[in-house]
């Protein structure tokens, strides 16, 4: 389902359709039609535009073999004759091939050369996403399950779209899954080729995911989006530099969020882990998206100041 949805997608501007990839690409017109979207150039020969004849059906399908090859897409195992028999196996690795070659490789490709492959660089790539906000994952299955990881990936593209993402449950898997697709698709465009169901599943099919997780890379945010510009919060003072503090003595800090967006407004939130524990804060605001705030150090030691905006760290 999620190969006919990719399928589907990028066929959207066209006035075709898959409905079973098993038949639809067996006279090659929808399959011509998908190349030339994915590769932004025609495909380059003659197509028979109403194939009648098998004759004529396996040429549309060679002339897309033809063409995938000058594009550098290697196709094993497979010919022409297998696409117009409904070979349904070898039409899937085929579009696989095509997700990979036209979608996942740029998207993961960050210039380093480094080797591994493209499940590997999809875990690095969101690893490098969500470690900053607490989360990691090991894979590409039981890590997404609850939708806690989703969540927390799409906050971290766009800050403020999923704020709670660490506050989500595994009871309420589905409904966390369908919120942060929801969220991705109406501000970043990123199309539901899974579904929630899907991503619950323990045993999820990786290819699927690989595929999902493909539109992120060159995701962009629509303007308008209820975000947050956590980069654009100044904390400064005693209280955040240190300097000249004095154990029972106030920490005085101000906080001016005014530059990081109205749906910031009242979600400042400051925390502070002393040597022996977390401190207790005093935060005021003054109406304006600023802040000012104190907290009282009473033990000699460390403290460490956590400053978000809507869970998003400044």
């Amino acid at each position: 389902r999620t190969f006919t949805r990719w399928v589907n997608e990028n066929l959207k501007t066209t006035e075709h359709k898959v409905e079973s990839m098993d038949s639809d690409f067996g006279d090659g017109l929808k399959l011509v039609a998908l190349l030339q979207q994915l590769a932004g150039k025609p495909i380059g020969a003659r197509v028979t535009k109403k194939p009648r004849i098998r004759a004529q059906k396996l040429e549309n399908v060679k002339i897309c073999f033809d063409f995938m090859n000058r594009e550098g897409i290697e196709m094993v195992n497979i010919d022409n004759q297998d696409v117009s028999d409904g070979n349904m196996k070898l039409i899937l690795g085929m579009v696989w091939h095509l997700i990979l070659h036209y979608q996942i490789a740029t998207g993961f490709d960050d210039g380093s050369g480094e080797k591994g492959g493209p499940k590997n660089k999809i875990i690095k790539w969101v690893n490098g996403k969500i470690n900053p906000w607490g989360k990691e994952i090991k894979n590409l299955g039981p890590d997404w399950n609850h939708g806690d990881i989703l969540a927390c990936l799409v906050n971290a593209l766009a800050p403020g779209l999923v704020p709670d993402f660490a506050e989500m449950t595994p009871e309420n898997a589905r409904d966390n899954i369908d919120r942060a697709m929801e969220m991705a698709k109406e501000w970043m465009d990123i199309p539901r080729v899974l579904e929630p169901e899907d991503m619950m599943d323990p045993n999820v099919d990786e290819l699927s995911m690989m595929t999902y997780l493909s539109y992120f890379p060159n995701a962009k945010v629509k303007d308008g989006a209820p975000c947050v510009n956590p980069g654009r919060v100044i904390a400064r003072g005693p209280g955040i530099t240190g300097v000249g503090l004095k154990l029972g003595k106030p920490a005085e800090f101000e906080i001016d969020a005014s530059k990081a967006g109205e749906n910031g407004r009242d979600k400042i939130k400051v925390e502070v882990m002393g040597p022996e524990g977390p401190v207790k804060v005093d935060l005021k605001s003054n109406g304006d998206l600023t802040y000012t705030g104190a907290y009282y150090p009473e033990d000699d030691g460390e403290y460490h100041v956590k400053v978000t905006l809507l869970n998003c760290p400044i």
